[in-house]
């Protein structure tokens, strides 16, 4: 599966408060790339739905990084945001 329709799909198991749902699409399009930013902050939101600080601060580091690397000051500021 293509990396932009797990993460389609991810967006609607979210949008269906479907969080473990959320999660395992937003994890499949990490295992297809893992250098892919927007996927960890979703899933961020996703764990942070359900509680699970320490995973959605995890991702958000993730993406923090992979965000300075590129040099996207619009994706840095949303990691600060979360």
């Amino acid at each position: 599966m293509a990396i932009e329709q797990s993460i389609t799909k991810g967006d609607a198991a979210l949008k269906a408060k479907d969080y473990l749902g959320a999660i395992s699409y937003y994890s499949q399009a990490i295992k297809e790339n893992p250098e892919a930013f927007s996927p960890y902050l979703k899933r961020s939101t996703a764990y942070q739905k359900l509680k699970n600080n320490d995973k959605a601060k995890a991702d958000i580091c993730s993406a923090f990084s992979i965000a300075s690397e590129r040099g996207k000051r619009r994706d840095v500021g949303l990691c600060y945001f979360k």
